[in-house]
């Protein structure tokens, strides 16, 4: 991870921010892009903020090994070959809760299958409709900071991060990630953190844009789906955009199996009526673009947070002073 990334972050557990880094190696790197990103509110060289123009020194510096610490908890978090492993210790081993349950056999299953995953024919199949969609509700909107949520193997990361200048890739299955750094050893300005997309190690409103491609179907339970609309609409800025693609329930899909069901491995889905995907984005989005059919399998819709919305985050879930 570079060093730019300990402006963004933030405890998982309590929102402690700055999160204090011990490096253990780190390496530099030639950054390719013209017009990184800044530093706003912490500057982990100690440089005076605002910083000039032209300060990109936390974009060069990349961390191989270390560790992040919360002021507030003292949580001590990992940074291994380079991704920031954010996730609390603990978070999958409550053995009380079938939504955790689920969520714990799905990240051991995509660990397995990482290495496979993107020649599986399904996935092969629906991104040939779901990136160039994508990629042109991308064009329509600022981008210069992107979060996406759900990366796995970077099926879709490489070609929508071009659109970037900064983009944080977020996955809670290690092995995935990996596998998408691995794609993108050409594209320093992509970053990649291991979360779990409903409690987003994030402060508010640093993303310009949040990116959710088949993922959200995968969250076991309304309640954890819900959580994670609001996480993606607490780290976008004020009207920033959401891009989201979810399994599309039909008569087509219900020959293919249930509406709520599991796939191999223990994988949780739920497939989504057009109406069921309104009210999950409703309190915080609204849709102003809406592909109902991709592939037959998929939908997907390009929303802007509202302003209703944002006040309701700001309310509940203010950044703790460092």
């Amino acid at each position: 991870m570079i060093y730019r990334l300990l402006d963004i972050l933030r405890c998982p557990n309590d929102g402690g921010f700055p999160l204090a880094v011990k490096v253990g190696s780190e390496t530099v790197i030639q950054q390719t892009h013209k017009q990184p990103q800044r530093c706003r509110l912490s500057c982990a060289l100690e440089y005076d903020l605002p910083p000039f123009d032209t300060c990109v020194d936390c974009h060069q510096r990349e961390i191989v090994e270390g560790t992040l610490t919360c002021p507030i908890c003292g949580q001590q978090f990992h940074i291994i070959d380079g991704i920031a492993d954010l996730i609390s210790p603990g978070f999958l081993d409550n053995e009380d809760s079938d939504e955790i349950k689920d969520q714990r056999a799905e990240m051991e299953t995509r660990d397995l299958m990482a290495t496979r995953y993107d020649s599986m024919p399904p996935m092969r199949w629906t991104a040939r409709f779901e990136i160039p969609a994508a990629a042109n509700i991308l064009d329509r909107v600022p981008s210069g900071s992107v979060i996406e949520l759900g990366c796995g193997t970077g099926r879709p990361t490489a070609a929508l991060a071009r659109q970037s200048s900064f983009f944080l890739a977020v996955d809670f299955s290690m092995n995935s990630l990996r596998v998408c750094r691995q794609k993108l050893t050409q594209s320093p300005h992509v970053q990649f953190v291991r979360a779990e997309i409903s409690r987003l190690p994030v402060r508010d409103g640093t993303f310009d844009t949040a990116l959710s491609l088949e993922v959200f179907e995968h969250l076991p339970g309304a309640l954890m789906r819900a959580m994670a609309v609001q996480e993606a609409a607490r780290v976008l800025v004020d009207n920033g955009h959401f891009i989201i693609s979810v399994y599309r329930e039909s008569w087509f899909s219900r020959i293919l199996g249930k509406k709520e069901s599991y796939h191999f491995g223990g994988i949780y889905y739920f497939r989504f009526t057009p109406a069921d995907l309104q009210e999950m984005l409703a309190p915080y989005f609204k849709i102003d673009i809406h592909h109902q059919r991709l592939g037959g399998l998929v939908q997907m819709a390009g929303c802007q947070k509202e302003l209703l919305g944002s006040n309701k985050i700001l309310e509940d879930s203010r950044e703790p002073k460092a």
